[in-house]
Parts: structure tokens; C-alpha cells; sequence
């Protein structure tokens, strides 16, 4: 495994970072199959007044191929972008972007859809049925989101605070 100026970067952006896991398990899967060293995860940790400096910067970065975005930036990062898919739009949060040709930033959110399809692969069926979502945070946007774009009848969100839950 070599790791050199053309090692292929991937971040992790947020503040604090100091816990999370992301870097070393993303890494993990790239050693188990063999392709650690031709890209890296790295976390970085950014205060919110850097956010804007540092999206800048590392669109300038040759070897910088994206990042995945983690709180509290979720929301911020969307106006920073480039492009963005359709949900990043409507629900103004964003999980990942991706670097293009000509330093151009794109968004993509896979909160919803990654839960939605771990709902799949145990064998649910979201289509005309009612779907409960307990809490109103964080992924809960991305999550109501793509539970409606796969036709569940209903959906009813429970959250402590009513208001956040009538809002979303």
C-alpha cells in the first residue's frame, strides 16, 4: 500500500470528528479490496466559519474526489455546491458530493435512500403501506422523503417536540 501525491482523496467533513468512525471503516473496505493506497479516507475537522474557505480550497486540490458530509453541515454544504441532485434540493441537505471535471462540486443525499433500501433487503414492502418514523432530525428529512418517492400510503412521524414533527 502506497499513499502519495496521487492517492486519490476522500473526506470526511464536520465538526467534531474526533469520534467518528467513518475514516476507519470506509478505509477498511478499501484495504479489503486492494485499493487502499490509490484512494483514503481522511477526516477533517472544520469550524463553521472555515466551511466556506475550506469547500473552496478543495476544489483546487488535483487529487481531491469528494467528501462525505456529516453534522453539523449537512444543511450549510448545499449552498456551497455547485449541482445537486433533485432530494438535496427540495429537502436542502446533503450527505456527499462529489468532485467533476472542472472543479465543480455536486451533492447527493443517500440518508433516505440508504434506509429505505436496508428496509428492502429485510424483505419489506414500503409501497401502499403506513410507515411510522420515530424522531424528526437529523436523517429524518431524507428518510419521510423517500418513503413518499416509494408510495407509502401514509406516513405518521412521532417526535418529542410536536412542532419539528408537524414542520417536517
Amino acid at each position: 500500500m502506497k499513499i502519495n501525491g496521487s492517492t486519490k482523496i476522500i473526506a470526511l467533513i464536520g465538526d467534531p470528528i474526533v469520534k467518528a468512525k467513518t475514516p476507519e471503516m470506509l478505509n477498511h473496505l478499501l484495504y479489503e479490496r486492494g485499493l487502499l493506497g490509490e484512494y483514503v479516507v481522511v477526516g477533517f475537522h472544520v469550524s463553521k466559519e472555515n466551511l466556506k474557505r475550506t469547500i473552496d480550497g478543495l476544489k483546487c486540490i488535483e487529487n481531491f474526489i469528494g467528501a462525505v458530509i456529516t453534522m453539523p453541515f449537512k444543511n450549510s454544504i448545499v449552498s456551497l455546491l455547485n449541482s445537486f441532485e433533485e432530494n438535496v434540493g427540495f429537502l436542502q441537505a446533503c450527505n456527499v458530493i462529489l468532485k467533476r471535471d472542472s472543479n465543480i462540486l455536486h451533492g447527493y443525499n443517500f440518508d433516505g435512500l440508504g434506509f429505505v433500501n436496508g428496509l428492502f433487503k429485510q424483505g419489506y414492502v414500503v409501497k401502499n403501506k403506513v410507515c411510522v418514523l420515530v424522531g424528526a432530525g437529523g436523517a429524518a428529512s431524507s428518510i419521510a422523503y423517500q418513503l413518499l418517492q416509494e408510495q407509502c400510503q401514509k406516513l405518521v412521524i412521532l417526535n418529542r417536540t410536536e412542532e419539528k414533527a408537524q414542520y417536517l
